[in-house]
């Protein structure tokens, strides 16, 4: 008999004891002596082994009698991966600029030349062509146009930012007449809004949701992100953000949390009162977005483990409310959720299980791509810009590098050798793999994220009561 790598035990804060299967997607009450005849099995003492035991850790798939059993199950899972997959959107972001208005501390892209030239009409053309070629080999039933930059919302890129959106709205039509759906996004950091505001009135029903960023109170916001000329944003944001109200626009803001700044995030309630966007059927939430550094080790940057424990003591000591914060951002709690869900519908024999498995750590995994000023393709938002990440180009000419794109594709949990032996490698996925590339020095090597305590932190946090809201308003 062969036990699966990929269970392990938990106790609750109660001192109820779990057995956990992330290749079966099942958690299981378990007594000791159930847990005594697995490692009775382990250990290859099997003379004398309790049936009724036995048969309950085989229906879990916690034992096989081969570990062909076992293959066999995990290729049925990549299977129904692949197919999930495909009914993801299709999601394309537009950086129709380098450039920003804002100088921000944190800032993922400061690498990027500022003096690139704005996306001109050709480039814009040129990057909806592809668009609609990428489309039609995928077939995908949702497709998500994402404006962003630099940023986009800059007088001196006017001009562009309306031929993008004619553009885009061409291209929805089109879309739409074949029953296919298109989302129309942008994100901008808010402070020159006001003065395209004649220009969003234009367009208010077409655009789906704008994601517009403020960290919280005046002296925090103003601390890091700062203007070209070192003045604060923050006043100018709030305007942007009630220009957008005013329009009739769906409006997310998105907080930027790291270390140092995650303990102000209550803050975040107190603005949204004072202003009443609470009270505007237009204003959507907060959503709660993670610094991240993809390229160096920064102390700032909190992991997920750690900020999940700091965001559930804020809620069990009432400091935030549960559904005061979208924590969608949170890829690995997302990956968790989804598992507890479905180990819920196993225990009670529901045969409709939605497929769980996380075999690549990528959000994008040929599910999104990056159109940038220098006329390159990427399909990792992150590396946007990022010489030899690029995967191809949508001018002057249009190609696929398929032994690049292929990089990205290929990398999964059954390919990278230290991932193989993991008992959570279906719900961590490796990590990200421009992160692998850039820290590591190979994607072969995995960004180990602590899932198993982000999953056994979620786990006390449900038989406590604490409840935390997690939706992914990008990708699904």
């Amino acid at each position: 008999m062969y036990v699966t790598k990929y269970c392990f035990e938990h106790r609750l804060p109660s001192g109820k004891k779990l057995l956990i299967n992330t290749l079966t997607g099942r958690i299981d009450n378990c007594y000791d002596e159930v847990l005594n005849t697995l490692r009775q099995i382990q250990n290859k003492e099997t003379s004398e082994i309790c049936e009724s035991n036995l048969n309950f850790l085989k229906h879990g798939g916690y034992v096989f009698n081969t570990k062909e059993e076992e293959d066999e199950i995990i290729d049925n899972a990549i299977k129904k991966a692949e197919a999930s997959r495909m009914e993801m959107p299709m999601t394309f972001f537009h950086y129709i600029t380098y450039d920003c208005n804002l100088r921000c501390t944190y800032c993922c892209y400061r690498y990027l030349d500022r003096e690139t030239p704005v996306m001109t009409n050709d480039y814009i053309d040129k990057a909806f062509a592809a668009m609609s070629k990428i489309q039609e080999k995928e077939k995908r039933k949702t497709t998500r146009i994402v404006l962003s930059g630099g940023e986009p919302f800059m007088s001196c890129n006017r001009q562009s930012v309306e031929y993008f959106f004619t553009k885009a709205i061409e291209y929805k039509k089109k879309e739409e007449e074949n029953d296919r759906k298109v989302i129309l996004s942008v994100f901008t950091n808010g402070v020159e809004i006001k003065s395209f505001k004649d220009l969003l009135l234009r367009y208010a029903d077409q655009i789906s949701i704008i994601f517009v960023t403020l960290n919280g109170s005046k002296d925090l916001h103003d601390e890091h992100r700062i203007t070209a000329n070192g003045s604060g944003s923050y006043d100018a944001v709030i305007k942007g953000v009630n220009t957008l109200l005013d329009v009739g626009i769906k409006t997310w803001i998105v907080a930027n949390v790291s270390r140092s700044n995650i303990d102000r995030m209550p803050e975040l309630t107190r603005i949204i009162e004072e202003h009443a966007w609470n009270k505007n059927k237009y204003f959507v939430g907060c959503y709660i977005s993670k610094v991240k550094d993809h390229r160096n080790y920064n102390p700032d940057v909190l992991s997920e483990d750690e900020m999940l424990e700091r965001i559930l003591n804020m809620i069990r000591t009432k400091k935030i409310l549960p559904g005061a914060y979208n924590f969608g951002d949170m890829r690995i709690l997302k990956s968790v959720m989804n598992f507890v869900e479905v180990a819920k519908l196993n225990a009670i024999g529901n045969p409709d299980i939605p497929e769980y498995h996380q075999f690549s750590g990528c959000n994008s995994r040929n599910s999104q791509y990056s159109f940038a000023v220098d006329g390159n393709i990427y399909c990792c938002a992150p590396a946007m810009g990022r010489k030899g990440y690029e995967i191809g180009s949508f001018s002057p000419e249009y190609h696929f590098d398929e032994i690049k794109e292929s990089w990205w594709l290929n990398r999964n949990v059954l390919t990278i050798p230290k991932c193989k032996d993991c008992k959570v490698a279906f719900l961590c996925g490796g990590g990200c793999a421009y992160e692998s590339a850039e820290k590591n020095g190979s994607k072969s090597n995995p960004i180990c994220t602590r899932t198993e305590d982000v999953l056994k932190m979620y786990l006390d946090s449900l038989e406590e009561g604490v409840c935390i809201t997690h939706k992914d308003v990008l990708y699904e």
